[in-house]
């Protein structure tokens, strides 16, 4: 049987980033809150959305906290973390597909690149706050810069895809929700080896 690199390295990552995810991450209040709502909501109750001392909700973040406390409120707990981690792995993965699109040339140079301009993103300390806290700020760019990225690397393939990513992005809600529809044109104006220029 042949050795697949990329699948392995894949599988490595989809198991390595829970694990990190569940022993380094501290959840901040927006997200506890937002678990806090979807257990009432998964235990067939309307939560209380407004309210002096609450943080700002998101759909979708309602929604997928809903998901995960399905389950009950210690796996919930648990599960938030290992999420919190494979989307900060996620966010590296999407930024190093949309590096060696955006470059094109050769795919050991532009992988290379790719992989530094990952690195570099993950080691800034505002995104590791984000990642660390489980803030939706992660989630957020992971579906903007994935989106980018499928269009770069092939632009007319499924155009409603990157589309769906940017929608959901894009639900009313928290900072900084509305500005991902504006992009979405120029989201269609990237292709492989660079940004065209549209009048």
């Amino acid at each position: 049987m042949r050795f697949n690199a990329k699948l392995a390295g894949g599988a490595i990552a989809a198991v390595a980033s829970p694990v990190a995810g569940v022993l380094l991450v501290g959840p901040a209040i927006d997200p506890l809150t937002s678990l806090a709502w979807g257990s009432v909501i998964a235990h067939g109750s309307t939560p209380q959305l407004q309210g002096p001392a609450l943080p700002l909700h998101h759909p979708l973040s309602i929604g997928v906290a809903t998901l995960l406390s399905v389950p009950g409120p210690d796996a919930a707990y648990l599960l938030l973390r290992a999420l919190a981690g494979l989307l900060f792995i996620g966010l590296g993965c999407a930024v190093f597909r949309l590096t060696r699109a955006l470059l094109g040339g050769t795919a050991t140079v532009a992988a290379g690149a790719g992989a530094v301009a990952a690195l570099f993103l993950l080691t800034r300390p505002p995104i590791e706050f984000f990642g660390l806290r489980s803030m939706i700020d992660v989630p957020f760019a992971l579906l903007v810069v994935l989106a980018v990225a499928l269009v770069a690397e092939r632009p007319a393939r499924r155009p409603w895809l990157p589309l769906s990513l940017l929608a959901a992005a894009g639900l009313p809600g928290p900072r900084p929700g509305p500005w991902p529809p504006p992009t979405a044109p120029g989201c269609f104006c990237v292709e492989p080896g660079g940004v065209r220029r549209r009048a």
